[in-house]
């Protein structure tokens, strides 16, 4: 039973983050049920099995044990546990059983010290080295209920009715939260004893600035109010567990809805309500992570935001003048950059939106990544790229398109042509200047160059970059579809010239035409060695700012990725379904990589210097990896997580494939073998 108890109070605090107010007198309180421990027995039984043959023929071994942990319990009915945050926090835990002498002494092994004391009808203390309190037996329903304080398990309490939904709903294990409006002051006043008793307990280390302490304390500030926000403007947040043995995958769903007309309802309707900008992007071929992010930033968000970069600037500044590796001389200009990019940050956030994606592939040439973020102007990074010059990087300046100082003027603008202009660019031709690489704006763009830089001069680059146009991705398969299939990622196709507009059509904007200008950035010696590791021996990064995005790009085929990203940028309210934050990993070119890490980094590598234990600990982490990598190189090894907001409601849903599972099923057999025969 003290095993049973362990497990259970680790469920605790699994979920112990959540906060709630339950109807219950409006005590701020989290439900958390386990459906039943036959359930869970059955769940172990079937993800041994996937692990194979050898995995399935260590299942008798960990079945011949669970009787010590499940002794007495009815191994049908749920278990249910309630965190009550009153002004002592306590757990009240209700237990099914089938034998009431067996559960007695199963609870007395896990508490230790006397035999549970009878001292009343049905109700019995307990105490010993691992719990004090007392024990109530509802006879009636066969449950026992257990709490340190005798007030917190009313008489004829049934844990029963309010797991109902949970149990329609198929979890095995899940987290449940129920809110009143009436509630609200003492949920207030829980994050309010919580925030004293964190900040309190914050101490600045040794080997930490005021500056860092100050951040570190900030983030934590920040985070509480977002805590507190969910605490007390909830009205239900359930968090359930499923394994689903027949299709050979886990599910971990998240239901949210808050109160009517509070801040966090507002919030919840304006996630994913507009459009990404980068709504056409899509998962490569041979995708090994795959995120996207279109998250509304509120004012409260925006104010944190601000409040830390403006923190973030002065430590980058403080780093860089304590630094005895940057030169003097570079010093002033490290910090410009700096500056000019948390400033582009800053700015960004005011747009009230988190925006971007980023994409890893493991193709058969090496492992390459594309990215971007969504940017009041992404030209801004020009300037950020130009000081790192400054500062002694390794940075290649492609070309503007255009001066910063130039207005791209559109007949909408001017409700007529301006015969002027026209005469001042045949002057120009006159004279000889080089006109830039022309090419389309790419979809999404603003009619506006998309090299601006207002913060250093561009020099020229060693060859023009014109904008690609590439077709719009096909619709993505299933994972397990995905997976089967080895298909090569489409390449882009050199943009085909516009159709003349006629002269008076005044009402439609004429379309830009300038250059892309891709920097190339060496990453310092400092992150080298990794950099190799993930995206091969050229360390170079690719580097695009438009007018409303900043893009990235490194390993094979790096350009071909960053100009299609370009391409394909434009908000398309068609294809938002308000999902405002995806990831998808695939996790065996993952261990792949970190083992090729680990190999180089501990290559000719002297383990005389290592202790026997250091040694022994060493060989059985990589003997894990090992069996995770085998497991996982069998497919399906993916986790796809995707958050939605929708009718004044969060959903989410996160899947772990078939691989997952088999990898958890051989490793429980492992420690079944190795440490329990």
């Amino acid at each position: 039973m003290r095993r049973t108890f362990v497990a259970l109070f680790s469920a605790v605090c699994l979920f112990g983050a959540v906060r709630s107010a339950a109807a219950e007198k409006t005590i701020p309180t989290v439900t958390i049920m386990l459906s039943s421990t036959g359930e869970l027995e059955s769940d172990l039984e079937a993800i041994m099995k996937m692990g194979g043959k050898d995995s399935e023929e260590q299942w008798p071994i960990i079945q011949a044990i669970l009787p010590a942990f499940n002794a007495g319990i009815d191994p049908k009915r749920p278990i249910r546990i309630d965190i009550i945050f009153g002004k002592v926090r306590d757990y009240r835990i209700s237990i099914p059983y089938d034998n009431l002498k067996a559960i007695l002494a199963n609870i007395h092994g896990f508490v230790g010290g006397r035999p549970p004391r009878r001292i009343g009808t049905g109700i019995y203390a307990l105490n010993g080295p691992a719990f004090q309190g007392v024990l109530r037996d509802n006879s009636k329903i066969k449950y026992v209920i257990l709490a340190a304080d005798k007030n917190n398990i009313p008489a004829n309490f049934d844990p029963l009715p309010d797991l109902k939904p949970l149990l329609a709903a198929g979890y095995d294990m899940a987290g449940s939260v129920k809110n009143t409006a009436e509630g609200v002051e003492d949920r207030k006043k829980a994050i309010a004893d919580l925030r004293e008793e964190l900040l309190g307990g914050l101490k600045k280390a040794a080997d930490e600035t005021d500056l860092e302490f100050e951040i570190r304390t900030v983030g934590l500030v920040h985070q509480l109010e977002e805590l507190e926000r969910l605490f007390a403007d909830s009205e239900s947040l359930v968090i359930g567990w499923t394994t689903d043995a027949p299709k050979k995958e886990a599910r971990m769903d998240l239901e949210l809805t808050a109160l009517p007309g509070t801040d966090l309802e507002k919030s919840i309707v304006a996630l994913g309500a507009k459009p990404s900008l980068f709504s056409s992007a899509a998962k490569s071929a041979k995708s090994m992570f795959f995120g996207r992010v279109n998250h509304d930033l509120d004012e409260m968000r925006k104010t944190h935001l601000d409040e830390m970069l403006t923190l973030l600037t002065s430590q980058s500044a403080a780093e860089i003048d304590a630094s005895k590796t940057i030169t003097d001389d570079h010093k002033t200009a490290s910090k410009d950059a700096a500056t000019a990019f948390f400033d582009m940050l800053k700015a960004g956030s005011v747009m009230g939106v988190f925006d971007g994606f980023a994409d890893v592939d493991y193709g058969d040439e090496g492992r390459s990544i594309v990215g971007t973020i969504r940017a009041a102007d992404g030209t801004k990074i020009n300037g950020v790229l130009a000081s790192l010059k400054a500062a002694g990087w390794d940075v290649e300046l492609a070309e503007a398109a255009a001066p910063a100082d130039e207005k791209v003027k559109t007949a909408t603008d001017t409700k007529a042509a301006d015969p002027d202009s026209a005469k001042d660019a045949a002057a120009e031709k006159g004279k000889g200047k080089p006109a830039p690489v022309e090419a389309p704006a790419a979809k999404g763009e603003d009619a506006a160059p998309t090299a601006k830089n207002d913060d250093a001069k561009v020099p020229a680059a060693a060859k023009g970059d014109a904008e690609v146009k590439a077709d719009a991705p096909a619709s993505e398969a299933s994972d397990k579809d995905s997976e089967k299939a080895d298909d090569t990622a489409a390449k882009p196709e050199t943009a085909k010239p516009e159709t003349a507009k006629p002269a008076d059509a005044a009402t439609e904007a004429a379309p830009v035409k300038r250059t892309l200008a891709i920097h190339k950035v060496k990453v310092p010696k400092v992150g080298e060695s990794d950099f190799q590791n993930l995206f091969g021996e050229d360390v170079t990064l690719l580097v695009a700012g438009t007018s409303n995005g900043v893009y990235y790009a490194a390993g094979p085929g790096a350009e071909d990725r960053l100009r299609k990203a370009v391409a394909e940028a434009g908000e398309d309210q068609s294809k938002n379904d308000g999902t405002f934050i995806e990831i998808r990993a695939k996790l065996g070119p993952w261990l792949g990589y970190l083992k090729e890490r680990r190999d180089r980094r501990e290559a000719g590598e002297d383990l005389s210097k290592l202790t026997k234990e250091e040694q022994s600990a060493r060989k059985e982490r990589a003997e894990f990896r090992d069996m995770a990598i085998k497991a996982f190189s069998e497919g399906l090894d993916t986790i796809h997580m995707e958050l939605k907001s929708d009718q004044k409601k969060v959903t989410g849903l996160t899947t772990y494939a078939e691989g997952i599972l088999r990898f958890v099923g051989r490793a429980i057999a492992n420690v079944a073998e190795t440490k329990l025969q």
